[in-house]
């Protein structure tokens, strides 16, 4: 069974909150944090969805994973970058195609939207970067995109997943929350006006002594 098209006040949905993302983005971010316990977090393949996945990890398949994501966009590089650190991957296909993908870190996670480095505990992981083709957003797709790679880290002895949304992508919210997880921290980004910095607000929370600025 064919997924279902986007619907019309979908698409319009999805089409205003781009561009108020694009409007605020130079002023104010906002970004929710959410927790999943996977021994709690019943995760399966939802029945006649038309996405097919495939699990990349092993540095072996670098080049397999840059050819399959190079028609989306992804710097060749930071590709070669996460495949060393044995980032988990996530392919989504139709037919053939790839149209989809996300990723998984088992080790301390950059959030570059906010300049932060997440340190992670011991039986944590951090979903990142997922992506869906344009013309197959709205599809139903982020749910079954993510549903192998948990179920690959439970197996693997994993008990927590970690993720961070923008409050305007409410696409990807609502995943979230399907999936089961639960909002843990929020933080803010503003950008003072008339200079280049911003200023991090990390609200009271669960990461919140666990989130420290700069990179890896």
């Amino acid at each position: 069974m064919a997924s279902q098209a986007p619907s019309f006040w979908g698409s319009v949905r999805f089409r205003i909150e781009t561009s108020l993302r694009t409007l605020t983005r130079p002023f104010l971010n906002v970004f929710v944090f959410f927790e999943a316990d996977l021994d709690h977090t019943v995760v399966a393949m939802p029945a006649g969805t038309q996405l097919s996945t495939r699990l990349f990890q092993d540095p072996s398949e670098t080049e397999k994973v840059c050819e399959l994501l190079a028609a989306m966009d992804n710097s060749r590089e930071e590709l070669q970058r996460r495949m060393r650190r044995r980032d988990l991957v996530c392919i989504g296909f139709v037919g053939e195609e790839p149209v989809a993908y996300t990723w998984m870190t088992f080790q301390n996670a950059n959030v570059n939207e906010l300049g932060l480095v997440l340190r992670l505990e011991p039986g944590e992981l951090v979903q990142y970067d997922t992506f869906v083709v344009p013309q197959w957003r709205g599809r139903g797709f982020q749910y079954p995109l993510n549903a192998p790679g948990l179920n690959y880290a439970r197996e693997h002895g994993y008990r927590k997943t970690l993720a961070w949304v923008h409050v305007l992508n409410t696409r990807s919210f609502k995943n979230q929350v399907r999936s089961g997880k639960r909002v843990i921290q929020r933080v803010f980004a503003v950008r003072l006006p008339g200079t280049k910095r911003r200023l991090v607000v990390r609200l009271p929370g669960k990461l919140r002594s666990r989130l420290s600025p700069g990179a890896e």
